[in-house]
């Protein structure tokens, strides 16, 4: 596949599934490297990616850079990437999803902290980052107080769910 649609039943990225034209996933896969996204063009509906349960352990720069977007792509995208052994995201990582609203799940990693990467999520609506060792060194005022700016509506912090004004003083 070059370009287009997915379709279900089709090859799609080594070991994953193509369940339907809106839902590649990779769930419990034993991914220890991320599958190659490159030809992938969404379509203008919300769309998903389940890379959960696997054994990543980094997000690597310009992983999703090749995504393309449709340039009136207005629906939501959801990143399912918890219980795996995420404890770094490199500067970049998540280029090509800044205009993208985006739900992403970190939930149950090995994250120590926050980075600024985040703030690249322009549309960022939901943000899980529950369960990882985070510290609250690790959560700096700035990058938070940036990313409900921009558009961040909800994060679930530890265990419980945190509203804007709880995470910080606004």
């Amino acid at each position: 596949m070059t370009s287009g649609f997915l379709t279900a039943n089709d090859q799609c990225f080594d070991v994953c599934s193509c369940r339907t034209q809106f839902w590649i996933d990779c769930y419990k896969r034993g991914l220890q490297s991320y599958p190659d996204f490159v030809f992938l063009v969404l379509p203008t509906q919300s769309f998903q990616i389940d890379l959960y349960e696997n054994r990543l352990t980094e997000i690597p720069f310009g992983i999703f850079k090749n995504v393309n977007f449709p340039p009136d792509f207005s629906h939501e995208m959801a990143l399912f990437m918890q219980y795996n052994q995420i404890s770094r995201i490199y500067n970049g990582a998540f280029l090509g999803l800044e205009n993208v609203n985006l739900s992403l799940d970190l939930g149950h990693n090995r994250l120590t902290s926050i980075s600024h990467e985040f703030t690249r999520l322009r549309r960022l609506q939901s943000l899980w980052i529950d369960h990882n060792p985070l510290t609250v060194a690790g959560i700096p005022d700035d990058v938070i107080r940036e990313m409900f700016h921009n558009n961040l509506q909800m994060v679930s912090l530890m265990a419980g769910f945190c509203q804007p004004k709880t995470v910080i003083k606004l």
